[in-house]
């Protein structure tokens, strides 16, 4: 799958929401759904990440929730990131041809990009609701990163450096 069609899944998954959501049986949980969840759009400065999780522990269930509302931001800032890198390979895709510009887009990606699964050094949470269904306490979490904050002067830099260099970067892909 090329860049392009990952870039564009992931803005349509960000963009849009599905129609009529609210008629489908939302599940455990769903009746205490807080009002706030899944309320606020991250837009380019504020990303905001949401995980509901369930158990029988209140511990657990806060850190699966905290941790799914982590993981979905920092797939949010990887969109970003993503969409940076394009727009900065679109002025080199000329001298390097379309072919070898996506290929350098991945491998710059797959230097910068975040790690999904790692933490969010960035987020906080920015509200959290517990609440009993079916046995099962269910905690609902949200959390809040800036992109400026997130994509800081280290990351530019890193990012300038490789985007400058894209011989040496496809040189390595084809040594590999």
């Amino acid at each position: 799958m090329t860049i392009r069609c990952i870039f564009i899944s992931l803005l349509a998954l960000f963009l849009f929401n599905c129609p009529g959501g609210d008629s489908i049986d939302p599940g455990l949980g769903g009746k205490c759904k807080p009002k706030w969840y899944k309320k606020a759009k991250s837009d380019s400065d504020i990303v905001y990440g949401y995980g509901r999780e369930s158990s029988r522990s209140s511990g657990t269930a806060t850190a699966l929730s905290l941790a799914a509302a982590q993981r979905d931001a920092l797939m949010q800032i990887n969109s970003v990131i993503a969409a940076s890198i394009k727009t900065e390979i679109q002025e080199t895709a000329a001298e390097l041809g379309d072919d070898v510009a996506e290929e350098f887009a991945s491998a710059v990606l797959d230097e910068l990009g975040v790690d999904t699964n790692g933490p969010c050094n960035y987020c906080s949470r920015d509200d959290s609701e517990e609440c009993e269904d079916g046995g099962k306490l269910v905690v609902y979490t949200k959390v809040r990163v800036s992109v400026d904050d997130y994509l800081n002067q280290d990351l530019r830099d890193r990012m300038d450096d490789l985007l400058s260099k894209p011989n040496s970067i496809m040189d390595g892909l084809k040594n590999k």
